[in-house]
């Protein structure tokens, strides 16, 4: 089983993970800095949907530049933004 999961992860290319963690870590530091002036709520709310326009918007920016826009790159940043919301709720 282990080994499974081992290979499954080892599967994902760097770029995917590279969306995950800046998503993850943007949700996290936008709640830091929204938590001090609006409800935790309403902060975790906001940064989630930020972090996602940002994704997004990355990705826009691809296609109007000769980029490579990708679908899997916004899954990679739903994913992010989704531990990044679990992070802050398992620390809050």
């Amino acid at each position: 089983m282990i080994n499974k999961i081992t290979k499954f992860l080892a599967s994902i290319p760097v770029d995917k993970w590279i969306h995950g963690n800046v998503c993850m870590f943007l949700v996290i530091l936008l709640f830091k800095l929204l938590s001090f002036t609006i409800p935790a709520t309403w902060s975790i709310m906001i940064s989630f949907s930020l972090t996602l326009l940002v994704g997004i918007y990355k990705e826009i920016w691809d296609k109007s530049h000769d980029g490579t826009p990708s679908m899997s790159d916004i899954f990679a940043d739903i994913v992010g933004a989704v531990l990044g919301v679990l992070v802050v709720l398992l620390l809050t």
